[in-house]
């Protein structure tokens, strides 16, 4: 199985794990994709190290940190992302055969843009194409990056005009991008409206759109293409196309680069005709239930009682649920019950979880995941993956005794049996984790700080 994630700052609310899941199904390939949250591009290396990860999509707010990082390394940069001075993709683990035994880095933004100007463009124009460029960073630069290269392959040449707020933050794209086939002027972003029927090509690449832009008429044959995919343009009049249709186009091209696999050009037709829209309307919605999974030790129940309190939400630990229905100890359990039944057991509290009314905030046992049924139900609710590596892990659980899998003659044998639950568990907690926290060098109140502003407006706000 193929794991891949996307890494941001704050990074619930991306519908990555949606496009890719749809992508795997439609192509033929067993993939697994989740969220990190971390606090810094390294911090995403090195977990995406520990997770055995295959390839990463970077968004806000590491995207040129990764450019810096990437090329610091000596690891393959794409002319995409040299161009645009930003990486949001690395592919891990390139075949040679691909030119590249290194990790792989891109914009796939860039390869994005490139097919839509393909799609909607005429190539080989004498005359410029008058282009309207809305916003002056990531997405911005991206576009202009793909210009250059577009015009470079094709002789198209654009005449664009950067609309902004700041007219100075725009006069440095016009100071990077302007050349042969791309000339660049600025203009106040209040001017737009009044010059919007002298363009054939707008992009825009505000990430909060102004009310003035929220209804545009467009000229018969002008063309206008959205980043922004949380809210739409009302447009009349020439072609819309869509944020995420953005969305979709670089998410493809990123399941491409990690995959190594040809895209059938009818999904591209699809994706253009808006066909793929429903892939970012999660289909089944959760319950408002976070499970907080992981091995032992990375603070699964202390993280779960505190986030209860301050999200005025219910605390269920599943090991607390199993000892009230039996009576008994988890360590007498496995004792005298066998570890096959205790399973068996958390499969029943996790039933009766979900059957309650209310946001809950469940803490479950290490070896939650190791049941299949056990993976379905927690798919039902928010999962969220506090990560911890075994040494760290052992060193806090140093002095307890009632974990029965872990009985040890001291912290090194405790590492050890650690390290072979992590070898056995890691592909199963990936595979149902829509969340993964990093937990080392964070107290318990900074984890619970990052949750309550993940989970806030998704989960139980």
């Amino acid at each position: 199985m193929l794991k891949f994630a996307v890494v941001g700052s704050p990074i619930y609310h991306s519908k990555s794990p949606l496009i890719f899941a749809k992508f795997g199904s439609r192509l033929g390939v067993s993939c697994s994709y989740t969220r990190l949250r971390v606090s810094s591009f390294e911090e995403a290396l090195e977990l995406s190290e520990h997770l055995r990860i295959d390839g990463i999509n970077i968004t806000a707010p590491f995207k040129e940190d990764a450019f810096r990082v990437c090329k610091a390394r000596g690891w393959g940069v794409s002319e995409t992302a040299l161009l645009s001075g930003a990486v949001n993709t690395v592919a891990f683990r390139r075949s040679t055969e691909m030119g590249c035994a290194n990790p792989f880095c891109t914009n796939t933004d860039v390869l994005a843009i490139e097919k839509f100007l393909r799609r909607y463009i005429g190539t080989g124009s004498s005359e410029c194409v008058k282009t309207a460029l809305l916003g002056a960073g990531g997405a911005a630069r991206a576009v202009l990056a793909a210009m250059t290269l577009y015009g470079q392959d094709t002789g198209t040449k654009f005449d664009v005009t950067v609309f902004n707020r700041t007219v100075g933050k725009a006069s440095l794209l016009a100071k990077k991008f302007a050349g042969d086939h791309v000339t660049v002027s600025t203009a106040k972003l209040e001017e737009f409206p009044t010059r919007l029927e002298t363009f054939e090509l707008i992009l825009n690449c505000l990430s909060v759109r102004p009310e003035e832009l929220r209804k545009l008429e467009l000229g018969k044959n002008a063309v206008f293409i959205d980043a922004n995919y949380r809210e739409r343009v009302e447009v009349t009049g020439g072609v819309y196309v869509p944020g995420e249709t953005w969305l979709l186009a670089q998410g493809l091209e990123a399941f491409r680069i990690f995959t190594e696999k040809d895209i059938d050009p009818n999904i591209w037709d699809e994706i253009f005709d808006n066909s793929w829209e429903h892939v970012l309307k999660n289909s089944r919605s959760k319950k408002p239930v976070v499970f907080l999974i992981g091995l032992s030790g990375t603070g699964k129940t202390t993280v779960g009682r505190l986030l209860a309190a301050v999200t005025d939400a219910e605390h269920v630990d599943t090991d607390v649920l199993i000892e009230e229905r039996t009576g008994m100890s988890v360590s007498e359990i496995f004792e005298k019950l066998t570890e096959t039944r205790f399973r068996e057991l958390e499969t029943v509290v996790l039933s009766d979880v979900l059957r309650k009314d209310g946001a809950q905030i469940v803490s479950t046992g290490g070896g939650i995941v190791l049941k299949a049924e056990n993976r379905q139900q927690l798919t039902e609710g928010h999962v969220i993956w506090l990560w911890a590596g075994p040494d760290e892990c052992a060193s806090r659980l140093a002095g307890t005794t009632d974990r029965p899998l872990l009985k040890a003659d001291g912290v090194e044998e405790t590492v050890c049996k650690l390290k072979v639950m992590l070898n056995e568990r890691l592909d199963l907690y990936f595979s149902v984790a829509d969340l993964v926290v990093p937990t080392e060098g964070r107290t318990p109140e900074e984890i619970v700080q990052i949750l309550s502003e993940e989970l806030e407006t998704y989960v139980i706000g």
